[in-house]
Protein backbone atom coordinates (compact mmCIF):
# COMPACT_ATOMS: atom_id res chain seq x y z
CA UNK A 1 0.00 0.00 0.00
CA UNK A 2 2.78 2.47 0.74
CA UNK A 3 4.42 2.11 -2.69
CA UNK A 4 1.11 2.40 -4.36
CA UNK A 5 1.09 5.85 -2.63
CA UNK A 6 4.43 6.84 -3.11
CA UNK A 7 3.60 5.93 -6.87
CA UNK A 8 0.50 8.06 -6.51
CA UNK A 9 2.32 10.90 -5.00
CA UNK A 10 5.57 10.65 -7.45
CA UNK A 11 3.13 10.51 -10.37
CA UNK A 12 0.88 13.84 -9.29
CA UNK A 13 4.53 15.67 -9.06
CA UNK A 14 5.55 14.56 -12.46
CA UNK A 15 2.92 15.53 -13.93
CA UNK A 16 2.81 19.22 -12.21
CA UNK A 17 6.23 19.37 -13.74
CA UNK A 18 5.10 18.73 -17.11
CA UNK A 19 2.28 21.07 -17.06
CA UNK A 20 3.81 24.11 -16.39
CA UNK A 21 3.43 23.91 -12.57
CA UNK A 22 7.08 23.37 -11.08
CA UNK A 23 6.91 26.06 -8.66
CA UNK A 24 3.79 24.42 -6.98
CA UNK A 25 5.39 20.86 -7.24
CA UNK A 26 7.85 21.22 -3.72
CA UNK A 27 7.00 18.50 -1.08
CA UNK A 28 7.29 19.66 2.20
CA UNK A 29 6.63 17.60 5.12
CA UNK A 30 4.50 16.48 5.89
CA UNK A 31 3.80 15.49 2.16
CA UNK A 32 1.36 18.34 0.50
CA UNK A 33 1.68 20.79 -2.32
CA UNK A 34 3.55 24.11 -1.56
CA UNK A 35 1.56 26.65 -3.50
CA UNK A 36 2.56 29.22 -0.96
CA UNK A 37 -0.85 30.60 -1.49
CA UNK A 38 -0.57 30.98 -5.35
CA UNK A 39 -2.76 28.85 -6.81
CA UNK A 40 -2.15 30.73 -9.92
CA UNK A 41 1.03 29.54 -10.17
CA UNK A 42 -0.49 26.63 -12.73
CA UNK A 43 -1.63 29.47 -15.23
CA UNK A 44 0.01 29.68 -18.43
CA UNK A 45 2.69 32.02 -18.60
CA UNK A 46 6.16 31.29 -20.46
CA UNK A 47 7.97 33.91 -19.09
CA UNK A 48 8.92 37.56 -20.27
CA UNK A 49 6.55 38.71 -23.07
CA UNK A 50 5.98 41.51 -25.61
CA UNK A 51 2.44 42.70 -25.89
CA UNK A 52 0.37 45.24 -27.88
CA UNK A 53 -3.07 45.86 -28.73
CA UNK A 54 -4.46 43.33 -31.21
CA UNK A 55 -4.93 45.51 -34.36
CA UNK A 56 -3.02 46.37 -37.72
CA UNK A 57 0.57 46.25 -37.87
CA UNK A 58 2.60 49.42 -37.58
CA UNK A 59 5.06 48.24 -40.13
CA UNK A 60 4.40 45.64 -43.44
CA UNK A 61 7.94 43.74 -42.95
CA UNK A 62 9.85 43.33 -39.34
CA UNK A 63 8.76 43.74 -35.87
CA UNK A 64 4.87 42.64 -35.79
CA UNK A 65 3.91 45.39 -32.96
CA UNK A 66 0.75 46.48 -33.75
CA UNK A 67 -1.71 49.51 -33.45
CA UNK A 68 -5.27 49.97 -32.82
CA UNK A 69 -8.00 52.78 -34.30
CA UNK A 70 -10.09 54.78 -32.28
CA UNK A 71 -13.08 54.95 -32.37
CA UNK A 72 -13.25 52.58 -36.02
CA UNK A 73 -11.79 49.05 -34.32
CA UNK A 74 -13.35 49.81 -31.18
CA UNK A 75 -15.19 46.53 -28.96
CA UNK A 76 -18.13 48.56 -27.19
CA UNK A 77 -19.67 45.70 -25.44
CA UNK A 78 -19.07 45.17 -21.80
CA UNK A 79 -16.21 43.11 -20.84
CA UNK A 80 -17.17 42.62 -17.34
CA UNK A 81 -15.67 39.34 -16.64
CA UNK A 82 -12.60 40.88 -16.63
CA UNK A 83 -13.72 43.34 -14.18
CA UNK A 84 -12.85 42.78 -10.26
CA UNK A 85 -16.47 43.78 -9.31
CA UNK A 86 -18.08 42.49 -12.27
CA UNK A 87 -19.38 46.23 -12.92
CA UNK A 88 -20.22 46.48 -16.37
CA UNK A 89 -18.77 50.04 -18.37
CA UNK A 90 -20.16 49.75 -21.91
CA UNK A 91 -19.32 53.45 -22.22
CA UNK A 92 -15.32 52.32 -22.93
CA UNK A 93 -13.72 51.07 -25.86
CA UNK A 94 -12.13 48.05 -25.97
CA UNK A 95 -8.97 46.20 -27.33
CA UNK A 96 -7.63 43.09 -26.97
CA UNK A 97 -3.68 42.89 -25.85
CA UNK A 98 -1.97 39.97 -27.40
CA UNK A 99 1.38 38.26 -26.28
CA UNK A 100 3.63 37.62 -28.63
CA UNK A 101 3.65 37.63 -32.47
CA UNK A 102 0.03 36.11 -33.25
CA UNK A 103 1.49 34.39 -36.50
CA UNK A 104 2.48 31.79 -33.96
CA UNK A 105 -1.06 32.23 -32.41
CA UNK A 106 -3.69 34.20 -31.00
CA UNK A 107 -2.35 34.88 -27.15
CA UNK A 108 -4.91 37.50 -25.65
CA UNK A 109 -3.50 38.13 -22.09
CA UNK A 110 -5.79 41.20 -21.23
CA UNK A 111 -6.99 44.01 -22.68
CA UNK A 112 -6.78 48.11 -22.81
CA UNK A 113 -10.02 50.54 -23.23
CA UNK A 114 -10.43 53.83 -24.11
CA UNK A 115 -12.81 56.00 -22.06
CA UNK A 116 -13.93 59.43 -23.86
CA UNK A 117 -14.05 61.91 -20.44
CA UNK A 118 -16.48 64.11 -22.63
CA UNK A 119 -14.44 67.18 -22.26
CA UNK A 120 -11.93 66.54 -24.85
CA UNK A 121 -9.41 64.23 -23.02
CA UNK A 122 -9.83 60.56 -23.41
CA UNK A 123 -7.63 58.25 -20.71
CA UNK A 124 -6.32 54.92 -21.47
CA UNK A 125 -6.12 52.05 -18.80
CA UNK A 126 -5.84 48.10 -18.77
CA UNK A 127 -5.72 44.71 -17.18
CA UNK A 128 -4.24 41.78 -17.54
CA UNK A 129 -4.56 38.28 -16.57
CA UNK A 130 -3.40 37.90 -12.43
CA UNK A 131 -1.12 35.19 -14.04
CA UNK A 132 1.14 38.11 -15.80
CA UNK A 133 3.01 41.10 -14.16
CA UNK A 134 3.35 44.46 -15.70
CA UNK A 135 7.22 45.54 -15.52
CA UNK A 136 7.17 48.18 -18.46
CA UNK A 137 4.42 50.06 -20.98
CA UNK A 138 4.20 52.70 -23.41
CA UNK A 139 1.61 54.66 -24.64
CA UNK A 140 1.31 56.40 -28.02
CA UNK A 141 -1.85 58.63 -29.47
CA UNK A 142 -1.18 60.00 -33.08
CA UNK A 143 -4.07 61.39 -35.58
CA UNK A 144 -1.59 60.24 -38.32
CA UNK A 145 0.80 56.68 -39.18
CA UNK A 146 3.86 58.17 -37.52
CA UNK A 147 4.41 55.09 -35.01
CA UNK A 148 7.87 53.82 -35.27
CA UNK A 149 7.22 50.51 -33.59
CA UNK A 150 10.12 51.78 -31.26
CA UNK A 151 8.50 51.98 -27.24
CA UNK A 152 10.81 54.08 -26.10
CA UNK A 153 10.36 56.57 -28.89
CA UNK A 154 6.56 55.59 -29.79
CA UNK A 155 5.79 57.03 -25.72
CA UNK A 156 4.01 60.36 -26.05
CA UNK A 157 0.99 59.05 -23.34
CA UNK A 158 0.51 57.17 -20.11
CA UNK A 159 -1.93 55.08 -18.93
CA UNK A 160 -4.27 56.04 -16.07
CA UNK A 161 -3.31 59.42 -17.32
CA UNK A 162 -6.10 62.09 -19.28
CA UNK A 163 -5.00 63.39 -22.85
CA UNK A 164 -5.77 65.20 -24.99
CA UNK A 165 -7.10 64.31 -28.76
CA UNK A 166 -9.83 64.68 -31.11
CA UNK A 167 -12.29 62.11 -31.83
CA UNK A 168 -10.28 59.75 -33.83
CA UNK A 169 -6.89 58.44 -32.88
CA UNK A 170 -4.46 55.85 -33.27
CA UNK A 171 -2.79 54.59 -30.62
CA UNK A 172 0.09 52.03 -29.95
CA UNK A 173 -0.05 50.06 -26.92
CA UNK A 174 2.77 48.75 -26.01
CA UNK A 175 3.22 46.33 -22.49
CA UNK A 176 6.61 43.84 -21.17
CA UNK A 177 4.96 41.82 -18.85
CA UNK A 178 6.39 38.56 -17.13
CA UNK A 179 4.68 35.48 -14.91
CA UNK A 180 4.06 36.55 -11.53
Amino acid sequence: MKKVFILIVSALILGLFFTGCEDIANITSPAAVNTDGDLYKCDVCEGPETATGLGGKIKPKGTWFMYNEYPGECDWTSHSEWDSNNTPFPDRCYFDIQAGNPKNGLNIIGLYWIKDNEDGTFIAEYWFDPAFVVVDEHLAISDTMNFTAAPGRDDNADFYVPFEADGEFLVFAHFAVECR
